[in-house]
């Protein structure tokens, strides 16, 4: 909490930078499923925003460290404007390709949590432009970002899978429905599919998790 004071409202912009790298190696040294007193959305936001660009690999630390280590709290601790600070540096051509790497493969990670028949996530990096962004990177040599790029096709190809599966059982229930309201509700969510499997289809890099599914 003393740390996450200073990160708000100290005047001293190296010291700020100093007390939200401490914040994200606290974290990432806390066990598994005990870090939750740590975990500040504000924190993360003034990372990608007020702190950027120097703020923003500690930023992407922040999100790295709730997603991998506290999944289930990941929607409730970080930022609801995450996919937007994370598309901000995929989008950002200012910088490292091995920053905008990370985002990306942050950004598949946060749509693998979210729940498939919302699929908020990944509908709002894709209304963002994240096929051209990832395609991209994709033709980028370095061999960090090569490695980004292929876990982040290989989490999607799990995804869509996961999609499929959620759309199967939904036409089910569809089939079975006695209550409108519940029809309503299952066909908002088939109707939300079709456009993520053409963004995913028309991606150089991510085509292939649809046609093999």
């Amino acid at each position: 909490q003393a740390l996450a004071g200073h990160v708000r409202r100290s005047s001293s912009h190296p010291f700020r930078l100093s007390c939200l790298a401490a914040t994200a190696h606290l974290l990432s040294c806390r066990a598994e499923g005990e870090q939750e007193d740590y975990v500040d959305p504000d924190l993360v936001a003034i990372g990608f925003t007020a702190l950027a660009p120097q703020g923003t690999p500690i930023g992407l630390q922040l999100v790295a460290c709730t997603l991998l280590r506290t999944p289930a709290l990941s929607v409730r601790t970080l930022p609801g404007n995450t996919v937007e600070l994370l598309m901000a540096v995929l989008s950002q051509p200012r910088y490292a390709t091995a920053l905008r790497g990370r985002a990306t493969l942050l950004l598949a990670l946060l749509s693998a949590l979210d729940k498939p028949r919302e699929s908020e996530c990944l509908r709002a990096a894709l209304e963002r432009g994240f096929v051209s962004q990832i395609d991209r990177l994709g033709r980028e040599k370095d061999p960090f970002v090569v490695q980004c790029v292929a876990t982040t096709a290989l989490v999607m190809d799990t995804l869509v899978v996961t999609l499929l599966q959620s759309a199967v059982e939904s036409f089910r229930q569809l089939i079975s429905v006695v209550s409108a309201e519940l029809a309503a509700s299952l066909v908002a969510s088939l109707s939300q599919l079709l456009p993520i499997f053409l963004h995913l289809a028309s991606s150089a890099t991510l085509c292939s998790c649809v046609f093999s599914s």
